[in-house]
This record gives C-alpha cells, structure tokens and sequence, in this order.
C-alpha cells in the first residue's frame, strides 16, 4: 500500500506540474499576443506621424530646390555680365595702348623733322670711327729652288704611263669599272687614280655613270 500511495502521489505531481506548464504557455501566448497588437498599433502610429511630418517638409524642401536653382541661374548671369565686362575693359585698355603708341611716333617723328631742320635739313648720323686693325710685321717668303729638270720630266711620263694604262683597262672592260678597281689593278693611290680619270675626262676619253667609268 504504502508504494501505491507513493506512486499516485508522484503521478499527481506530475498532472499538476503539466497542467501549470500548460497554463504558463497559454498565458505566455496571450501576452505574446497582446505585445504583438500593440506592436503593430505603434508602428501604425509612427507610420502616420512619418507621413505627416513629410507632408509638411515636402514644400520646404521643393522649395528650397528651387531656390537653389534661382541661385544658380542668378550666378550664371553674374558671371557672363562680369566676363563682358572684362572683355569690353580689355578692349579698352587695348585700344587706349594703340592710341599711346600712334601718338608716341608722331610726335618722334616731329621730333626728328625738327632736329633735321635746325641741322641745315641733313641728318647726322654719328657713326663710331674705325678701329685700325693691329700692324702686322711681313716677313719676305724664303725663297725655295724649284725641282730639277730630270724630277720634272720623270714625273709627267709617269702621270702619262699612268693615263695610258687606266684608259686601256677600261677599254678592255665595256661594262665599266670603279675607281678603287682601277687602284687595285695597278697599285695606284687614290689621288693618283683620281687624276688620271679627271685627265681623261677632261680630253673626252673616259664619261661616268653613277659609280662607274667608261671608255668612250
């Protein structure tokens, strides 16, 4: 007995405790509830407040954009009636300097009318006197013995032999030669080559074409 006893009572703890727990959550939901409702009321109420606050700020804010933009049209204006203003103030000055300078050159060209009429009607110009370049000691050239006879003549048949041999090679080679051909053929420095060729250029044996000398 006394178990049963205690059993029942464990199970009646266990009734009363899950009936309180489901009293509590009932409560729990209404209260849940209820804060929800008033939740919701409070948000509708700043809502309206909101709409009504820029319902009334609405006009002064369009207003003030269109001030702004007053303000710039006002600036605009201003600024374009200033740079007219500059640009006619330049003009001015501008024209007045024109003026200064036309008038200056009359009046030097008066001056110098003037000048020239009290000078006897022929203008001085003073120019400044020559300075004598520094003497120069000149000294006699020395004289110098001129080459013998037999040099001389050794040098014009060498000047021929070379003539004579640049125009046979060149009329043994039709389709021209250049100049530092004719230096390796014969052994010649280029000065010696180059006269020979004038020389016979100049008797109408020899014409060049571009780069190359042909026998005529």
């Amino acid at each position: 007995m006394p178990a049963r006893e205690e059993m029942a009572s464990v199970a009646e703890d266990i009734v009363s405790s899950y009936e309180d727990r489901t009293a509590g959550i009932v409560q729990l939901r209404s209260a849940v509830k209820t804060q929800l409702k008033e939740l919701d009321a409070a948000h509708a109420t700043m809502s309206s407040e909101l709409r009504a606050d820029l319902a009334q700020v609405a006009p002064a804010l369009k207003g003030s954009e269109e001030e702004r933009l007053e303000q710039a049209r006002a600036l605009k204006q201003e600024l374009v009636r200033d740079t007219d203003e500059l640009r006619s103030a330049v003009k001015t000055q501008l024209k007045e300097l024109d003026d200064i300078q036309v008038g200056a050159r009359n009046e030097w060209r008066k001056l110098a009318a003037t000048m020239q009429t009290k000078r006897g009607g022929v203008a001085v110009e003073v120019k400044a006197a020559p300075v004598a370049p520094p003497l120069v000691e000149m000294k006699p050239p020395e004289a110098v013995a001129p080459p013998p006879v037999e040099e001389v003549e050794e040098e014009v048949a060498e000047a021929h032999a070379v003539i004579d041999m640049v125009f046979e090679y060149l009329a043994s080679h039709p389709d021209g030669a250049k100049g530092f051909e004719l230096e390796e053929e014969f052994g010649l420095g280029r000065k010696k080559a180059e006269k020979a060729l004038k020389r016979l250029m100049k008797d109408g044996k020899v014409e060049k074409l571009d780069d190359l000398y042909f026998a005529v």
